[in-house]
């Protein structure tokens, strides 16, 4: 029987399990199919539809600014992402795959992006980029951070502490450092 903190049993077995579980998405047939199927019909074949209920001061559904906010919509779907690589379809399966395989997935929202006429564009941040190793208990005027989430006294989130880049065996040279990236502008998906 173990004595540990949830957060202690996940620290210390997070990147094996994680490892484990990618490697099951790559090379099992039953994963991948699952993996598949989750995207399909959690998401669905078309993505995420927007259905604008704006009402006029009579109380009735204000079709032309509906119409309108739906457009918008429709088109920022067409290339959400900072990379502009995506749909919000393809986008959004790849989230469910990846909470399903990762157990949990990070998006961040960039407000004021050039990218696209929206001025909204989001990136979808690898699980391992976050310093779940980075922990330090709360103080008075100092946030507890948890396995690189900070944390106020209520335990909600206040910043996500990222590595800059991904370790990696192809000539990256130097040291990785950390980023506190506020949390308003994070949304962590997990189960």
């Amino acid at each position: 029987v173990s004595q540990l903190t949830p957060d202690d049993e996940a620290r210390y077995s997070l990147r094996v399990l994680r490892l484990r579980c990618r490697e099951l998405a790559r090379n099992n047939a039953y994963a991948r199919q699952y993996l598949r199927m989750l995207a399909i019909n959690v998401v669905g074949p078309t993505g995420v539809k927007y259905q604008a209920a704006v009402r006029d001061n009579g109380g009735k559904l204000d079709k032309r600014t509906n119409d309108s906010l739906e457009q918008g919509w429709c088109r920022w779907c067409e290339s959400p992402t900072l990379s502009g690589t995506l749909s919000m379809t393809r986008f959004s399966h790849l989230l469910a795959r990846t909470v399903a395989t990762d157990g949990e997935a990070f998006v961040r929202m960039w407000i004021g992006a050039h990218v696209n006429p929206f001025g909204l564009a989001l990136e979808a941040i690898d699980a391992d980029m976050l310093d779940e190793t980075y922990t330090r208990a709360p103080s008075e005027n100092v946030n507890e951070i948890r396995m690189g989430v900070e944390v106020d006294g209520w335990s909600r989130p206040v910043a996500y502490h990222f590595w800059d880049r991904a370790i990696s065996t192809t000539g990256s040279t130097g040291a990785r450092k950390r980023l506190r990236v506020p949390a308003g502008q994070v949304l962590h998906l997990y189960d």
